[in-house]
């Protein structure tokens, strides 16, 4: 394969990286609003507690545990951030 080739993969890969946060980031919202409207806080540490042990369970190589962690800890602050942010409707 040529180095463009497997760039373009990667190219490939990150759009549906994007379109795949996208969406969590939209599920997430939709979780804010209904813990807004249920009473119940943002931050469930049990919870993060419990996707980055899913996520560490689910990476493979090359993936170690330490990378996937670390770019889901990203992933639910953005989040966190997001249900946060969200205005009454």
């Amino acid at each position: 394969m040529t180095l463009d080739t497997l760039r373009s993969e990667i190219d490939a890969l990150d759009a549906d990286i994007v379109r795949l946060l996208s969406k969590r980031a939209a599920a997430a919202a939709h979780v804010g609003r209904t813990k807004r409207e249920q009473g119940i806080v943002i931050c469930d540490p049990l919870r993060e507690t419990n996707v980055l042990k899913f996520a560490a369970d689910n990476s493979t190589a090359p993936m170690d545990d330490a990378g996937i962690r670390s770019i889901y800890r990203e992933i639910i602050a953005v989040c966190s951030r997001i249900q946060a942010d969200l205005k009454d409707d």
